[in-house]
C-alpha cells in the first residue's frame, strides 16, 4: 500500500508531535479531570483545539504537495486520471508556447491552493509555531 508523502514525512511527525506534545503538557488536561470531565470530554474540548493547527497544516502541506505532484502523475496515471497541473504541460508543444493559454489555466490552477491558504491562515502559522515559543 503506497503512503502519502506529506503524511509519513518527517515534517509531519514534527508539527503533529509538537502540537500533542503541548496538549499532553498542558496544566488543562489535569484540571478538567480533577473537575470530573471523562476522557472523552478531555479529549474533545482541550486536546483536540491543541492539536487543530499541526493537523491542519499537515492537511494543508499534504494537498499542496499532491496538488502540485506531476512526474507521478505523467507517468503512471492513466489518462482520465490525470490532474489539472498535468494539463499545463500540453500548452508547451515542440515548436513554441501557447503563452496566452498557458497563463490563463496557471491562475485556474493556483486559485484553489491561494483560497485553502489564506482561509487556514491562522491555523497553519499556528500549528508551524506550536513548539517554538517556550513557555
Amino acid at each position: 500500500m503506497k503512503s502519502i508523502k506529506p503524511f509519513g514525512s518527517g515534517f509531519a511527525a514534527l508539527i503533529v508531535l509538537a502540537s500533542i506534545g503541548a496538549a499532553s503538557y498542558a496544566g488543562d488536561t489535569i484540571a478538567a479531570r480533577v473537575d470530573g470531565d471523562n476522557s472523552l470530554g478531555i479529549l474533545w474540548r482541550i486536546v483536540i483545539p491543541y492539536i487543530r493547527p499541526g493537523v491542519i497544516t499537515v492537511a494543508a502541506f499534504a494537498f499542496l504537495i499532491a496538488w502540485g505532484e506531476f512526474v507521478f502523475a505523467v507517468s503512471l496515471n492513466p489518462k482520465s486520471t490525470q490532474p489539472v497541473t498535468v494539463a499545463l504541460n500540453k500548452f508547451i508543444g515542440q515548436y513554441g508556447t501557447h503563452w496566452n493559454d498557458l497563463m490563463a489555466v496557471s491562475t485556474v490552477v493556483a486559485l484553489p491552493i491561494i483560497v485553502i491558504f489564506a482561509a487556514l491562515q491562522r491555523f497553519i502559522v499556528g500549528g508551524l509555531t506550536a513548539g517554538a515559543v517556550k513557555e
